[in-house]
């Protein structure tokens, strides 16, 4: 699978946040196991102010990876964006 965390970059410094996000999505379909690719994703939504759909792919993230430390921090920041503070807390301290 081409590095398509680095072509969703590319479609991003052009604005294309839409595709930027297909093309992340396509690479967590492919590889639902790849925990970077799911922080990819879940970090450029996020980014983007789409923290609903933020959310359940830093879930996954920290899910493949707990020691993903900037996806702690993610989930919880897109938690307290969503008010989900319960969410928030229990992601700070994992």
């Amino acid at each position: 699978v081409p590095d398509k965390a680095a072509l969703a970059q590319s479609l991003m410094a052009g604005l294309r946040v839409r595709e930027a996000v297909l093309c992340l999505e396509a690479q967590v379909a492919a590889e639902p196991n790849n925990a970077q690719a799911w922080y990819h994703l879940g970090a450029m939504q996020q980014a983007n102010e789409m923290d609903l759909q933020a959310i359940p792919a830093l879930f996954q993230a920290v899910r493949l990876d707990p020691a993903n430390s900037a996806a702690w921090l993610l989930l919880a920041a897109s938690c307290v964006n969503e008010t989900c503070i319960p969410d928030a807390l229990d992601a700070l301290a994992g």
